[in-house]
């Protein structure tokens, strides 16, 4: 599994800066907004 991390590391992302994004939602939104499927799309 290194090996692949090590591959996808060197040769198929591109030499810029990556930015990952973590979306939090409040414990008493969570289940609403996991069943609204229209609106993610």
């Amino acid at each position: 599994m290194a090996s692949l991390a090590a591959h996808w590391v060197d040769r198929v992302l591109p030499d810029v800066g990556i930015r990952q994004w973590v979306v939090t939602v409040p414990t008493t939104m969570r289940k609403s907004t996991a069943t609204m499927t229209t609106r993610c799309r």
